[in-house]
């Protein structure tokens, strides 16, 4: 049996709606990124047996990527415009076994996100440029840092060198799609 390491990380990125993704991608590749790929990802959430997640503001899900299933708890989320909280995620060797597992416990599926992203490099940061099913274009800047404060700061500097800073949503693809539908800000 192979061993598989879970990642525990802080996870520390901004959203904004964006009307032209084109324009976006140029932005980003003068700035200096660089395409890494294109994936499509599809999420199921799930709720916990004896917990309100809404309450706890934590999440379960399950992503599939190809042919690769990710199990990932996000902790709740620290406060400001600027998204960061604990992210642990794990590769599944089964997914629809593990799923079906954690249904027979009680978990059940909540809602789901499907979206084509293209993720770019620029340093220290992943630029992913989403079109989301049923909701439409977004770009999130994802950065990984020791400090969360230096991380938030990057975040934000490259999300305004894309010219988005006026468009940062705070919801989750999940809670927009199943929670009333709209981007908070």
């Amino acid at each position: 049996m192979t061993k598989r390491a879970a990642t525990k990380n802080m996870e520390v990125e901004v959203k904004a709606r964006c009307d032209d993704i084109d324009v976006v991608e140029a932005r980003a590749m003068a700035l200096g990124a660089r395409f890494e790929k294109d994936v499509e990802q599809s999420d199921i959430f799930l709720s916990h047996p004896s917990r309100d997640f809404g309450k706890t503001d934590e999440s379960l899900r399950m992503r599939w990527v190809r042919d690769r299933c990710y199990l990932t708890y996000k902790g709740p989320r620290m406060k400001g415009l600027v998204k960061a909280r604990e992210e642990i995620e794990l590769e599944v060797g089964d997914g629809e076994g593990l799923l079906a597992a954690l249904e027979r416990l009680g978990f059940r599926k909540v809602g789901e996100v499907t979206k084509i992203r293209r993720i770019l490099r620029l340093d220290d940061a992943d630029i992913c440029l989403d079109d989301v099913e049923d909701l439409g274009t977004f770009v999130e800047v994802e950065v990984k840092a020791k400090d969360i404060e230096v991380a938030k700061r990057r975040a934000m500097s490259i999300l305004k060198s894309l010219g988005l800073e006026k468009n940062i949503v705070k919801s989750s693809y999940y809670e927009m799609l199943h929670k009333g539908g709209k981007a908070s800000k």
